[in-house]
């Protein structure tokens, strides 16, 4: 009898580990769980809404040109800026001619509208820091492992300002020349190329209303 006594008190012990190993594995599973909720599900769903948000304007920029398209011979600048605030209210919007086809910035997202009037989403277009500061605020030297640095139109501007004022990026010798980078490849034509899209418009006589 005592045996079996025993044997009855270790299975308890063994049913309550058990428990305790079922209950950790539970809250284990569940905090993964919530993780991938708040990591994945989350995050899932908010490019799902920021594509569809695209998506939606990228319907209107279709709409105002076949709108400005069908009422002049000629697709100009302003005609389409000005449809395209009518179909997008309270939306910051720039725009520029650019060969073939039109670069718009609504609300900091890049879209590029064909002749055909086929819209191409580029998503969210980063502004450059210290723009027109080639030195990005003291932070590159000009020398070879840290040149001097051309990220956006502003830059290149003002290195050319420089240059035209007498400044060789060298010492009274010709030694010592500065490194200067170019990033990428600018268009003046182009919003794209601009760290503020309005500052295109200081460059050239086309300025939007």
């Amino acid at each position: 009898m005592k045996e079996k006594i025993k044997l009855f008190k270790d299975k308890r012990g063994i049913t309550l580990l058990v428990l305790i190993l079922t209950i950790v594995v539970m809250l284990i599973l569940a905090a993964v769980t919530i993780g991938a909720i708040n990591g994945g599900l989350f995050d899932y769903a908010g490019k799902a809404k920021k594509s569809a948000e695209n998506t939606s304007i990228a319907e209107k920029i279709e709409e105002a040109y076949l709108i400005v398209q069908d009422e002049n011979d000629k697709l100009t600048e302003e005609e389409f800026l000005k449809e395209l605030k009518i179909l997008l209210p309270n939306f910051e919007i720039g725009l520029s001619e650019n060969g073939e086809v039109f670069d718009i910035l609504i609300n900091g997202e890049g879209y590029t509208v064909d002749k055909n009037g086929k819209t191409t989403v580029h998503g969210k277009v980063e502004q450059v820091k210290y723009a027109g500061d080639i030195t990005k605020d003291g932070t590159c030297t000009g020398t070879q492992s840290n040149p001097y640095r051309i990220e956006c139109i502003e830059d290149l501007v003002a290195f050319s300002k420089e240059v035209c004022n007498g400044n060789a990026y060298a010492d009274s010798s010709g030694k010592n020349a500065k490194y200067v980078i170019l990033t990428k490849d600018l268009d003046f034509n182009s919003i794209f190329s601009y760290s503020n899209y309005k500052a295109k418009y200081s460059y050239d006589s086309t300025i939007p209303a």
